[in-house]
């Protein structure tokens, strides 16, 4: 599955999630492999490069069918003391998808809720030194 729309760029891995069928944990960074870079106003005094280090897990979303749509959602509840956001639906939501921000929502992991469900809740914390934002999603 193609997960980004910018050609050349190839994202790998560094955490192996823990995948269930409702249950998703975000990976809390991904790795550039490589990319292409291309200015919007070309000079040729510009070179363009990519840090050979990690992209960190900025943030969390939940989306009404496939986030290249553009259709996210606002969580009903969001408790930012208690570091939880829910989104409830009054029948059962077919075409949800989960995803997972780096870099500000620059690159994008993104799955699609394998049954429809009333109800989704993301757990957010920082932990860990450095701090590293971790996220885990529950669909019911």
């Amino acid at each position: 599955m193609n997960f980004m729309k910018h050609p050349g760029l190839i994202l790998l891995l560094l955490a192996s999630p823990a995948w269930s069928a409702q249950n998703q944990v975000c990976p809390d960074r991904i790795q550039l492999e490589s990319a292409q870079i291309k200015p919007s106003k070309p000079s040729p005094r510009w070179v363009a490069s990519v840090s050979p280090g990690p992209v960190w897990l900025s943030g969390f979303n939940l989306f009404d069918g496939p986030p290249e749509m553009g259709a996210q959602l606002q969580p009903e509840d969001a408790d930012t003391h208690a570091n939880l956001s829910v989104w409830r639906f009054s029948s059962p939501t077919p075409d949800l998808w989960l995803s997972c921000d780096y870099a500000s929502g620059l690159f994008r992991l993104a799955m699609p809720v394998k049954q429809a469900v009333t109800e989704c809740r993301a757990v957010s914390k920082s932990a860990g030194l450095p701090k590293v934002l971790q996220v885990s999603f529950t669909c019911q």
